[in-house]
């Protein structure tokens, strides 16, 4: 679900998947290095280059209280979204399942607030 890997990992399983999952979390870059240390440009460029493939995509937006939940955000994401031809949008509710995952492998985990 990540898309933060050079495309030609995309182009070697293209023709074997059938609908791509994808993680949006913001749409403003800086917020997007301010709460995970990396840029989100090579993430969008590689939506849209999915999509003019012709991949189905669906894109699931974690809303994060504190990160991706104000109104600004959330119309950015919306307006974003809404030009590209995907097969849907999730909007999903955080929740920290993964913190066993990151005690397991010794990799703090950062906890946010939840959305209201």
């Amino acid at each position: 679900t990540a898309g933060n890997v050079p495309f030609e990992y995309f182009e070697r399983i293209l023709p074997y998947v059938s609908e791509f999952l994808y993680d949006v979390k913001c749409i403003s870059e800086n917020l997007h290095i301010s709460f995970t240390g990396a840029s989100n440009k090579l993430i969008l460029e590689n939506l849209q280059k999915l999509i003019a493939r012709g991949a189905c995509v669906t894109v699931r937006v974690p809303l994060i209280g504190g990160f991706n939940d104000s109104e600004s955000e959330r119309t950015k994401i919306k307006h974003h979204l809404s030009q590209l031809r995907l097969k849907s949008v999730e909007y999903l509710e955080y929740h920290e399942m993964a913190e066993n995952k990151y005690d397991a492998l010794g990799i703090p985990f950062t906890k946010f607030y939840k959305s209201k």
